[in-house]
């Protein structure tokens, strides 16, 4: 038997919020550090990726709201603003939210165990296999995240 199977299925939803909350505290200079040197330009990322949200966005992207949107976006005042406020306001926006977090947590464990059983029962002896589980893998976690967003 696969360790893999031997684990529960899906983790509690408390202990992952709370390691949330720790994981947000530990990192709280991190988070300024990362702000303060991007691996990209933020903004040219997002206006390259609008052909990729179209499909999710048209409306707002026919009304031209996701261009102006960027447009207005000003990275010298979003680093001035993580900058004067500091990394222990995201920890403690993370840590104030533990509740919601945990609460995010439960209804998506709750719909993701069902699915990583079957995905587990699912055969995995060659690449066919493991790519079908895969696949499983994905359209169920697409299918969760919409019935999540109140879609079906």
């Amino acid at each position: 038997m696969s360790p893999a199977n031997i684990r529960p299925t899906m983790p509690d939803p408390s202990a992952s919020a709370a390691r949330m909350v720790s994981q947000a505290q530990a990192g709280q200079q991190r988070y300024v550090d990362g702000a303060s040197s991007p691996r990209r330009n933020a903004k040219q990322a997002a206006l390259a990726a609008t052909a990729r949200y179209k499909s999710k966005m048209l409306e707002a992207l026919n009304a031209g709201s996701w261009e102006k949107g960027i447009q207005g976006y000003d990275e010298d005042q979003m680093l001035e603003t993580i900058r004067s406020i500091g990394g222990q306001a995201y920890a403690q926006g993370i840590a104030g939210r533990a509740d919601k977090i945990r609460d995010a947590f439960t209804r998506l464990y709750a719909k993701m165990g069902p699915l990583v059983q079957q995905v587990r029962n699912l055969p995995a002896n060659t690449d066919t296999e493991r790519e079908a589980r895969m696949l499983a893998m994905s359209r169920g976690m697409r299918q969760i995240g919409k019935e999540l967003q109140g879609q079906k």
